[in-house]
């Protein structure tokens, strides 16, 4: 079994590589990513890889600038600090060009061996965000 924490790291640090095969395979087939703001769970990696896509084009140097974990067993808090140029459409809002920057939190359970997430719910200022994707500033 690998430690929670390390693993998490690796997974972060893939994201800000922008290696998207390499994130997804990191979650389970079967995983189920929630985020806050949508009415209902994805579920499944290829909806998770879609998430990720579309994060990719809308910010194409989205990245983790800054995270803290917090383990135990096979449950992982993290806090971050996420980042990227709005470069593209990103959830209904037309590119900016401007840097974005959003806190955000994010719980996993982790499968038993600690090598895939199997659930993800991502929680995440949406006013600062949106209102940085309307172009009306941080």
């Amino acid at each position: 079994m690998r430690d929670a924490k390390a693993f998490m790291t690796k997974v972060y640090e893939t994201v800000r590589a922008r290696d998207l095969e390499g994130v997804v395979g990191f979650f389970s087939e079967d995983c189920v990513f929630v985020d806050i703001t949508q009415p209902e769970p994805s579920q499944g990696r290829a909806a998770f890889r879609a998430y990720m896509e579309e994060t990719f084009v809308g910010m194409p140097d989205f990245r983790p600038e800054h995270w803290e974990f917090i383990a135990e067993g096979d449950h992982v808090a993290a806090e971050l600090i996420l980042v990227g140029t709005h470069a593209g459409p990103l959830f209904g809002y037309e590119p900016t060009h401007k840097v974005v920057r959003w806190a955000a939190s994010a719980f996993y359970t982790l499968n038993a061996a600690h090598d895939q997430v199997v659930r993800e719910v991502y929680y995440y200022d949406l006013a600062t965000l949106t209102n940085q994707l309307a172009g009306d500033g941080a």
